[in-house]
């Protein structure tokens, strides 16, 4: 997570897990992840950051039934908090 642009510093490695936008095979849960340590998915349903970039037709709902199958809170939102 240190390589994520924008992160507010105090946000540790320990509190989120970074996962490319669009990116659907890197959000599967990794055998080796500590699933039960997690409380949450949040996704952003377009990201403004760099522009104007939506997400892939399919992508909010199949990490929504991901976060589901994991027992996690899906929450569909802005992530503004986490930047400085």
């Amino acid at each position: 997570m240190s390589d994520a642009a924008g992160i507010k510093p105090e946000v540790s490695s320990d509190d989120v897990i970074i996962i490319p936008y669009n990116n659907l095979e890197a959000a599967k849960a990794d055998p080796g992840r500590p699933t039960r340590e997690l409380a949450c998915v949040i996704v952003e349903p377009i990201l403004g950051s760099v522009g104007f970039v939506p997400a892939r037709a399919g992508v909010s709902h199949r990490l929504r039934e991901e976060a589901r199958r994991l027992g996690l809170v899906f929450i569909l939102g802005r992530s503004a908090e986490l930047r400085g």
